[in-house]
């Protein structure tokens, strides 16, 4: 595989990208690279930098292993193509399943991009500087996923809305769309009234030097914002309707440390289990199978200090388990009245857990897969 090793070396330009079924602009894609160097890689541009060792276990399979960046301590499983300058790649973000086909599909996981060989061209616009921290923390601190987005009354394609983050250091905040800065701001904000109230000073994006008056929500980990157009009064309510100049957005706090990492035991066995698929629903990730749900991430949903996961039972279950040992299991809301479950992650052994997601597998599956599941690795 050395051979092959050696006609990947150097830089390649990416050209397109289909993430979950869903095709990201172009515009964002300017200034995103993949650069090779021995069996290392660096993957640039791409809002956050990701670097690794590349392995090509046989001809049209490789393995991307992250030592730096968000990915760090994952491996990618994929396959590859190469003819001439033109190199595709298709890559499991998670599970340890690998893909069989050049394919994306919604709530797969997986990712196909496709490079060209040469330098990234340059962003069209010049980016903001980096992000340097202002003043002490505020409950808006850390990373943020957009949910939703209406601008001027027109609400915000899916497949822009998936690439959309905010990042808040102190009192500045950056809002990428994918490597891209489309803001930059200062903030000031005022809690003690009913929304809240934001103050922004643009430093960098289209509104660079202008300022924006906003009202917020903050619930648990969900964050509503309604902001006004430069130099127009402050919202009075939560709404954008042609004509006004307000952008209406819904955020989700990104889910790092002991979360994530409970949120990826509920990932690696639903993963293993056929016919399965992961996507955001009600701003939780929310695993399906055959077109139903089989579990949902709960990561203080409304602010309800659980870090858990709920899945329909069978009648009977829900009562014996809350009953039996209410310090694991609870009954969730909106879905508690049907039976569901809730199960408190971090009291839970994996085998248990396997346990209560395959079950609610075979509460869904057809016979011959619920027959299949039971050989499932846990």
């Amino acid at each position: 595989m050395q051979q092959e090793l050696k006609k990947l070396q150097g830089s390649w330009r990416v050209t397109a990208l289909d993430m979950d079924g869903q095709k990201l602009p172009a515009a964002m894609l300017e200034g995103a690279c993949i650069v090779v160097e021995g069996d290392r890689f660096k993957s640039l541009g791409m809002g956050a930098d990701y670097e690794g060792t590349l392995r090509l276990t046989r001809p049209g399979r490789l393995d991307l292993t992250f030592d730096s960046g968000p990915e760090k301590g994952n491996t990618n499983l994929g396959i590859y193509e190469l003819d001439g300058d033109q190199w595709r790649i298709c890559l499991a973000t998670r599970g340890k399943i690998r893909p069989a086909e050049f394919r994306s599909k919604p709530g797969s996981g997986i990712a196909v991009e496709t490079l060209i060989r040469g330098e990234a061209a340059a962003p069209s616009k010049t980016p903001a500087k980096a992000a340097k921290r202002s003043g002490a923390p505020t409950e808006f601190e850390g990373d943020w996923r957009m949910i939703s987005g209406v601008m001027d009354g027109q609400p915000m394609e899916k497949s822009a809305v998936s690439f959309v983050k905010r990042v808040t250091q102190g009192n500045l905040t950056t809002v990428y769309a994918g490597p891209q800065v489309m803001m930059q701001f200062e903030f000031s904000h005022d809690a003690t009234t009913s929304p809240g109230t934001l103050e922004y000073r643009n430093t960098a994006g289209t509104n660079k030097g202008k300022t924006q008056h906003a009202i917020y929500e903050l619930k648990g980990e969900l964050l509503k914002v309604c902001v006004a157009a430069p130099g127009a009064s402050r919202p009075l309510k939560f709404e954008s309707k042609p004509g006004s100049g307000n952008t209406l957005t819904l955020w989700k706090r990104a889910i790092t440390g002991a979360a994530e990492e409970h949120l990826n035991r509920v990932r690696r066995i639903c993963g293993s289990l056929p016919e399965t698929s992961e996507k955001m629903s009600h701003g939780e990730p929310t695993f399906f199978a055959y077109k139903k749900v089989i579990a949902m991430f709960d990561n203080n949903h409304h602010g309800d200090g659980h870090v858990a996961v709920w899945v329909p039972a069978p009648p009977g279950v829900q009562e014996m388990l809350v009953d039996g040992s209410p310090g694991t299991y609870f009954r969730p809301p909106y879905v508690g009245v049907k039976g569901w479950v809730g199960i408190e992650l971090p009291r839970i052994a994996d085998d248990e857990l396997a346990e209560h997601l395959l079950e609610s597998y075979r509460m869904v599956a057809p016979k011959a897969k619920k027959a299949a599941a039971r050989s499932v690795r846990r």
